[in-house]
């Protein structure tokens, strides 16, 4: 969590979430860099850490941590501002695309160059509240229904694989 990655924003993509995605849970990560950034988290934990659908996950993650959040995960909602931000690049873009969420980001010079025209990737050109609210429409456009749906597809289509490749192996 640190402001040239968007920690400014968080607030406002949060009502932004709540308001476009009503049926979505929000899951925020904070872990603050230093005095702005932890007082962002203190309003982020005043504000909702009460509110059942937003989960407020602290400090650094594990491994494991990490990866169970892309596993549950629809949209992945980045605010870096390319401006602070420079050519860095962004591994949760990546992750999320290679998770199957859709991510919601800035048009980050090198993902923009990496990715373009990925169905699983809605740019939107600033983290405000319009912004954020018109991109996470299109966001949930492209996701399935219900957060169970893409892991209940996931799991039919692993077990499909595995009654075919069990059929061949009878046959030996």
């Amino acid at each position: 969590m640190r402001i040239e990655k968007g920690a400014a924003a968080y607030p406002d993509a949060i009502e932004a979430v709540l308001d476009a995605l009503p049926g979505f849970r929000v899951l925020v990560h904070l872990h603050p860099a230093g005095p702005d950034e932890e007082a962002i988290a203190a309003r982020i934990r005043a504000r909702w850490g009460a509110d059942p659908r937003v989960e407020i996950v602290s400090g650094q993650l594990p491994r494991d941590g990490y990866l169970e959040i892309f596993e549950r995960s629809h949209v992945i909602l980045l605010t870096h501002e390319p401006g602070m931000y420079g050519s860095g690049t962004s591994g949760v873009l990546a992750d999320g695309l290679a998770a199957g969420c859709v991510v919601v980001s800035p048009p980050l010079a090198w993902a923009v160059e990496a990715f373009p025209g990925h169905p699983r990737l809605v740019w939107m050109a600033c983290p405000t509240p319009e912004e954020l609210r018109a991109a996470l429409l299109e966001a949930g456009a492209r996701t399935p229904s219900a957060p169970q749906d893409a892991a209940d597809e996931f799991a039919a289509a692993w077990y499909r694989i595995v009654e075919h490749a069990s059929r061949g192996r009878d046959r030996r």
